[in-house]
């Protein structure tokens, strides 16, 4: 008997420490603190470095055409290649920073916004021997850029920022709408006047344009630095 009221208690004890166990497993679950954030920080780079990954893959299966360009004189595509490798490296960072320092929580628009960028920039990568549509694909990712910044003002993911950073952003969409209309006439131009002479010009243009955002984008990253006091 004693036996069995021992097992009793021991059965007992188990059904209070497994209630006890679920209920700590249920307060863990229903937390909500900075590991939040952390994890839609990680969660955002994370979705853009899948696919940039694919941008830049796709970029890789032009290389074989490329060097044969090359031979037969069209070296000017190598502009169209490296100005390629300098959007996808400022479009990382652009989003592992933005993750950083914006109000930035997962959502269905921002997602929307993030992949049709990067499709754009995967079809640009795709389109290096044939200038007049990389143009148009680039045209797409500055597009969808100007869309995410408007996306965050809009659901005031910039509050985190100082107004020095608001101001550098609101100029940014200005010079970002230009550049998306510039990107069109050059392919409307490319389109309909094929010509080795525009192809070396635009590509020389666009070269100079990703390399400048690439220092904007770096510029902009000290100056919040500071702003910010992130080591």
């Amino acid at each position: 008997m004693e036996d069995l009221e021992k097992n009793s208690e021991g059965y007992q004890d188990h059904k209070i420490d497994s209630k006890s166990k679920g209920k700590d497993h249920e307060n863990v679950w229903q937390k909500r603190s900075e590991d939040d954030v952390a994890y839609q920080r990680q969660a955002q780079l994370t979705w853009w470095t899948l696919m940039g990954g694919i941008a830049l893959g796709a970029l890789l299966t032009q290389f074989d055409q490329l060097l044969a360009e090359t031979r037969v004189g069209n070296w000017h595509f190598f502009f169209y290649f490296f100005a390629t490798c300098f959007v996808i490296i400022n479009s990382w960072i652009q989003t592992a920073w933005g993750a950083l320092v914006l109000c930035w929580p997962i959502s269905v628009v921002s997602s929307l916004i993030l992949f049709f960028g990067n499709l754009s920039c995967s079809i640009a990568a795709l389109s290096i021997t044939i200038p007049g549509r990389w143009m148009a694909g680039m045209a797409g990712v500055v597009l969808f850029a100007v869309l995410m910044q408007l996306h965050f003002k809009k659901q005031q993911g910039w509050i985190t920022l100082t107004q020095d950073a608001i101001k550098r952003a609101n100029l940014g969409i200005v010079i970002y709408i230009g550049l998306f209309f510039l990107l069109l006439v050059m392919a409307a131009l490319l389109t309909i006047f094929p010509s080795q002479l525009l192809e070396i010009l635009f590509g020389i243009l666009t070269l100079l344009f990703s390399s400048l955002a690439l220092y904007w984008q770096h510029l902009g990253m000290q100056q919040e630095k500071a702003d910010l006091h992130i080591d």
